[in-house]
């Protein structure tokens, strides 16, 4: 399968577009593919336990299944 890298750069102030990106993480996973998600900026907010816990974005789901989803397929997290 192919690489994927996911670029999110907005925080718990956005949450829909936050979890967006996670859910693209999650679905390249789903896939099969090796994913790799990059936050960035106001992105960091988003590994917090107390942010994962409780944000869910419109239409996304909650923040915390994507990422637990990501972390269980092998995915890695870099954070800047």
């Amino acid at each position: 399968m192919g690489k994927l890298l996911v670029h999110i750069t907005v925080g718990p102030e956005n949450p829909t577009r936050a979890a967006l990106g996670l859910l693209v993480a999650r679905a390249g996973i789903d896939e099969g593919h090796d994913v790799s998600v990059f936050l960035a900026g106001d992105a960091v907010q988003l590994i917090r336990d107390a942010v994962l816990d409780s944000l869910i974005g419109l239409g996304t789901g909650p923040l915390r299944e994507s990422f637990d989803a990501i972390a269980a397929g092998g995915g890695r997290f870099y954070v800047s």
